[in-house]
């Protein structure tokens, strides 16, 4: 059978379109091996590969060549962005990212959104990560909604919100997101943007505990120690804070030296209580220096000395820890290891005040009338605008 020119030269093409097909499936493949993110829903067979672990030379290499068989894929440009991100090229990853986020790609649009907001490849701006992080969050990416939940948390780049930061925690939360999972507990512990509910912040600090994420550990253990929304613990509380401090929690282990000074569910030992706080205070940790002042108040395994707990309740009242500037006004206002200094006392109960002071706050609201009876206008004026920085 004679076969004609033209069906020889259509079958050639056919051949030819078939080749270059599958070599267009094979690059896009080996971009897919070596830079797509395990977050993502990705091809059949693809896991992804985690940051850390990219071959920058060899993915960048074969990124490169899918988005020649491919110019418009999304993917490909998102994970070629993960590529130069790796290697540390941040304006070319950024570039990518943007490409691919224009299409509305989730990954790159958190992604973008992150190097806005640590100012990398682009410059930085809270405002450009907020909307990046609101474009991915509403396609439903986890993380992307726990960081627009914290930007409004602490009202970078958008209007400060409790109750917005909650309904984002909730979101990414209820994916699975252990950091979320955290901060709602947190929302719930202290009645930020919901209704304050012990229980509630137990049911979720667990929900992170339990993923391992080592604030929930420090957290629930807490709830244990005190018996809050949950059957009080101390072995219980010790099991989490052990948990956590193995993973390096500088915090959970201040805490743990609160269980020494006490003796709760430990040998009662102020020396190991001392050296666990003063752990904290090498890492600049507030809650440590505050614990290292009342051990030097009490004289408990150091020398009492009224002037060093002076100083290091000091040194967290300006990191703001409430109990420190409650004590430092205390220390002011009767001269203990100091003068006596009526302005220096009202200005840190006025900031104990202003920040939550629940113990004793009937009785430094009756100190501060009377104080102001002592201090001028003037001096009243700089005390409630005096700036911690």
């Amino acid at each position: 059978m004679k076969i004609s020119k033209i069906a020889i030269q259509t079958l050639i093409i056919s051949l030819s379109l078939s080749t270059m097909s599958l070599r267009a499936n094979e690059a896009g493949h080996r971009c897919d091996m070596l830079a797509a993110s395990p977050s993502d829903d990705n091809p059949t067979g693809i896991d992804g590969v985690e940051f850390g672990n990219i071959q920058v030379d060899a993915a960048i290499a074969a990124c490169q060549q899918a988005l020649k068989n491919a110019p418009n894929s999304a993917r490909y440009q998102y994970q070629l962005g993960r590529a130069y991100d790796k290697k540390g090229d941040y304006p070319t990853a950024a570039s990518w990212y943007q490409k691919a986020a224009d299409q509305g790609y989730a990954s790159a649009q958190y992604n973008l959104g992150l190097s806005y907001d640590n100012g990398e490849g682009v410059e930085q701006s809270n405002e450009k990560a907020v909307y990046w992080y609101q474009k991915a969050a509403e396609q439903g990416k986890a993380d992307a909604q726990y960081n627009l939940g914290l930007s409004y948390d602490e009202g970078e780049g958008v209007k400060q919100s409790y109750e917005k930061a909650v309904y984002w925690y909730r979101k990414a939360a209820e994916q699975g997101d252990a950091d979320a999972q955290n901060n709602l507990g947190l929302s719930y512990d202290e009645g930020e943007g919901v209704k304050q509910s012990y229980e509630k912040a137990v049911y979720w600090y667990r929900k992170a505990a339990e993923q391992g994420d080592a604030d929930a550990q420090n957290n629930l253990a807490i709830m244990y120690r005190n018996g809050k929304g949950i059957e009080q613990s101390y072995q219980k509380s010790l099991y989490w804070l052990k948990k956590s401090i193995a993973q390096g929690n500088i915090m959970a282990e201040v805490n743990l030296g609160d269980m020494y000074y006490s003796g709760l569910g430990v040998k009662q030992s102020y020396s190991k209580a001392i050296a666990l706080y003063q752990k904290g205070v090498k890492e600049d940790i507030p809650y440590a220096q505050y614990s290292l002042g009342v051990a030097y108040e009490e004289g408990k395994a150091v020398k009492q000395s009224d002037e060093k707990a002076l100083y290091w309740f000091r040194k967290a009242a300006k990191q703001g820890n409430i109990d420190a500037q409650y004590n430092l006004g205390v220390m002011f206002y009767r001269g203990l290891g100091t003068e006596k200094n009526a302005f220096l006392a009202y200005t840190w109960f006025y900031k104990a005040l202003g920040n939550g002071l629940k113990d004793n706050r009937k009785k430094v609201e009756t100190l501060i009338k009377k104080m102001e009876a002592q201090l001028t206008p003037e001096e009243i004026t700089r005390a409630k605008a005096f700036d911690l920085e």
